[in-house]
């Protein structure tokens, strides 16, 4: 029987439960680095495909807010159509891009 009065008592206790502590929040710790590691892993992937999706969404405004003398003094938009570029529906099928 353990004599809670007696100071080896504690001791042989502390020496059994530190290692044990140790472990569970170095195990704890490791997880948690994983998972932030992971995540921003994931989100460095996902950043560039954002930027794509974005830019498709965007461009048919942008193109539709630029003034109409900034357009066609552009030498890339020479006998372009402003509005049938931003405007077209698919702009993978549109033939004015």
């Amino acid at each position: 029987m353990i004599d809670w009065t007696n100071l080896t008592d504690w001791a042989a206790i502390g020496s059994i439960i530190t290692p044990l502590l140790l472990a569970a929040f170095a195990i704890v710790g490791w997880k948690i680095r994983t998972n932030l590691e992971r995540r921003i892993a994931l989100e460095d992937k996902l950043r560039e495909d954002r930027i794509v999706i974005y830019n498709k969404i965007l461009k048919p405004y942008i193109i539709l807010l630029i003034p109409d003398a900034a357009w066609k003094s552009d030498p890339k938009n020479k006998g372009k159509d402003k509005n049938a570029i931003a405007t077209c529906p698919a702009p993978i099928r549109c033939t004015t891009y």
